[in-house]
């Protein structure tokens, strides 16, 4: 954890010299603490994430966007980009879910503001505070039905992979589709993730503890109450086969919204899954 005195050197470098982003100070106008210190949740093992908003001018793809460095023994975490790119996460409803309360969290420790007394930090976050979901309601039930037909193909993996006893298959295929189906609730049900440890969690209680999507989200993932859970358990092919089920319960989430397009391949998908399970 860093002190405010160490914060205060540290926006000093980053807003006067290139020497630990690689960006000269000219460029940066605005520098803000993120993640668990801006929430008041950090631990001595915490990350310090730091956003760096820079001028338009700035290249970002000649730049590296995303940094670790050590810093007074910290891990520094620097994200670099610019006040338009961020405004345009708030159009897509896949990133708008990470960047609201992204923003309504940050705490800002350096701002550049225009001639004018204006701060297009401050106008961004603006917008963040007033964000609403209904308007990328529509985005969202597309980009649901198209990723439901995308992880179609992870089902399918899985399905090979129990035919053909491919453990190693299972387990990548498995993991993918965990993580995979869990975002497009996530964004299906238009969740506002403050930080990604809680991603889990939130989309259980979104859907209901005690849902036929959380129990087979439970079995997937082994969930558990408990820090180390018990040695014997579950295997990789049970697993798997709760994935699917997490597959099917995804589907039936988002019934009324697939498109036709994506149809015919859930469906199949579908199929195949109920004739083994």
């Amino acid at each position: 954890m860093l002190s405010d005195a160490q914060l205060s050197k540290l926006v000093e470098i980053i807003a006067t010299s290139s020497a630990l982003t690689g960006i000269s100070g000219q460029a940066v106008d605005s520098i803000c603490l993120a993640g668990s210190h801006a929430r008041g949740e950090a631990t001595v093992y915490s990350d310090v994430d730091i956003y760096v908003f820079v001028a338009d001018v700035v290249d970002l793809n000649s730049i590296a966007t995303y940094q670790l460095h050590e810093y007074e023994g910290v891990l520094l975490s620097i994200s670099i980009t610019t006040i338009e790119r961020k405004r345009a996460e708030l159009a897509h409803p896949e990133t708008a879910i990470w960047a609201v309360p992204g923003l309504r969290q940050l705490r800002v420790l350096y701002d550049l503001a225009n001639p004018h007394g204006l701060s297009p930090l401050g106008n961004l976050r603006q917008e963040a505070l007033t964000f609403a979901w209904l308007p990328l309601k529509p985005l969202a039930d597309a980009y649901v039905s198209k990723q439901l037909c995308g992880y179609a193909e992870e089902a399918h993996k899985i399905l090979s992979s129990l035919h053909r006893n491919d453990v190693s298959a299972l387990h990548y295929a498995t993991y993918g589709l965990l993580f995979g189906l869990t975002s497009i609730v996530a964004v299906g049900r238009g969740l506002l993730i403050e930080s990604e440890n809680r991603l889990f969690q939130l989309v259980q209680e979104q859907v209901g503890w005690e849902s036929d999507w959380s129990h087979a989200f439970r079995r997937a993932s082994l969930w558990s109450t408990a820090i180390k859970p018990p040695s014997q358990g579950t295997t990789i092919e049970e697993r798997a086969q709760a994935s699917l089920q997490l597959y099917v319960e995804t589907a039936l989430l988002f019934a009324d919204i697939i498109k036709p397009e994506h149809s015919a391949v859930i469906q199949t998908t579908l199929k195949l899954i109920r004739q083994i399970t």
